[in-house]
């Protein structure tokens, strides 16, 4: 870790794999902390999560799939935060997908742990009930979307209401897409063979939009989620920058947060075209991308040349 550090590493993660030994992780966030960096930490416990597919309620049992429960997250985010308490370390909890995960880290926050925490825009905008396709033929069964098949799992309308709302309150810091492309063959398929993942980059932010549009989150709040505040987990290095000021180099988004565009996944520029959202309405586009002043991206609509 140390010699990663040294070649320019700025944090480190177990890469959606949470770590079973908790002799390890303490291990981990002692020798992360001797060099002043983040563990970014997928929390689950593989022994009672295996085998699941979707959130464990209603939507399981309909479909005669095994529940993944938010406990299976929530003892994790126990775990490790008491884990950064003990090594003082600076923990970041990824994809938090449960109203008791944003309750723990509330109360971590509350007694100065060196905690941070992000979410994701289909766990901030769907839920278990997604996953179902209503068939409105008679006698015709219930069918599932492997598009929304994603770990952690969309939860219960009331987790959506408790990430939002923490949100609002800066215990969930950011939002981080989760981007997880995937072939057709990997979701074209029964659920329990379907991969787990959303292609989330290209819609992102119009997805976010959604919360702003219906007053359940400001539009600076939202970029600052999207922006400043990923960049200050992750600290003051070389690359990792979120500001406007002079001398900055030019890393801009450019947004028209009242554009109307429907979202077609084969136009999307990722090879992984595995979305929910596809045919969906939104408002709110990037229209182009800056990076270091040179214009990376631009929307067909916008006419406008290279810097």
């Amino acid at each position: 870790m140390a010699e990663l550090a040294g070649a320019g590493c700025i944090g480190f993660s177990d890469d959606g794999c949470s770590v079973a030994s908790s002799r390890i992780m303490s291990l981990a966030l002692e020798y992360a902390a001797s060099l002043d960096l983040p563990v970014i930490d997928h929390c689950e416990d593989a022994e009672l999560s295996q085998g699941g597919q979707v959130n464990d309620g209603w939507v399981a049992v309909r479909l005669g799939l095994k529940g993944i429960p938010a406990a299976a997250e929530e003892a994790i985010v126990a775990r490790d935060i008491a884990l950064a308490e003990m090594t003082g370390a600076r923990l970041h909890l990824t994809h938090i997908s449960t109203k008791g995960s944003v309750e723990l880290i509330r109360a971590a926050k509350s007694k100065g742990f060196k905690v941070t925490a992000d979410t994701t825009p289909h766990h901030l905008t769907l839920t278990a009930e997604n996953v179902i396709i209503n068939n409105p033929r008679p006698g015709i069964p219930l069918s599932y979307d492997t598009c929304c098949k994603v770990n952690p799992p969309l939860r219960a309308k009331e987790d959506v209401i408790a990430l939002i709302r923490g949100l609002n309150d800066g215990i969930i810091d950011s939002i981080a897409t989760d981007h997880a492309p995937h072939t057709a063959e990997d979701k074209l398929c029964e659920f329990e063979s379907a991969s787990f993942g959303i292609s989330g980059f290209e819609t992102a932010f119009g997805v976010l939009m959604t919360l702003v549009h219906e007053n359940k989150m400001s539009l600076m709040g939202l970029i600052e989620c999207l922006t400043a505040a990923p960049a200050a987990i992750l600290g003051d290095r070389p690359g990792v920058t979120a500001t406007l000021k002079p001398g900055s180099p030019a890393n801009i988004t450019l947004l028209d947060i009242d554009r109307e565009w429907t979202v077609n996944s084969a136009e999307f520029l990722s090879w992984g075209k595995n979305t929910p959202y596809n045919g969906k309405l939104l408002k709110g586009r990037v229209m182009g991308t800056l990076h270091s002043g040179k214009l990376v991206y631009n929307d067909t609509s916008l006419n406008i040349s290279g810097a």
